[in-house]
């Protein structure tokens, strides 16, 4: 993205081009505040092929990473220790990282909320 976005709770960014290839590691990372008091709000969704996806979400008022493989979720990551709805600034960041164990390559998920403070 060459410059930041801006977004008043209503908007959407979103880019098909299927010449966008997401090699590991990739990393993201993006700001936001709310006072959404519940309900669930996306933050980012990135799908990955045709069957796997990516959500970063603000549910009930913390935030939920998880991944998603088909219609199954195959990794929750929920961050209770801090409340996000409070008005104020809150940093994510994602690190998507592979290994491999023998022939079997495995996908790991490194989510960093407020610098650090919450992983």
């Amino acid at each position: 993205m060459p410059s930041p976005q801006h977004f008043d709770g209503h908007a959407m960014v979103s880019w098909n081009d299927p010449d966008i290839t997401i090699a590991v590691p990739w990393y993201i990372s993006l700001m936001f505040r709310t006072r959404q008091s519940s309900g669930t709000a996306t933050l980012m969704q990135v799908n990955a092929g045709d069957t796997s996806q990516v959500n970063l979400l603000i549910r009930d008022k913390y935030v939920r990473f998880e991944v998603l493989l088909g219609e199954q979720k195959v990794a929750t990551l929920d961050f209770l220790e801090v409340r996000v709805n409070d008005g104020e600034w809150h940093h994510l960041l994602v690190e998507l990282r592979s290994s491999k164990d023998g022939k079997d390559t495995k996908y790991m998920a490194h989510v960093l909320l407020d610098y650090d403070m919450f992983k």
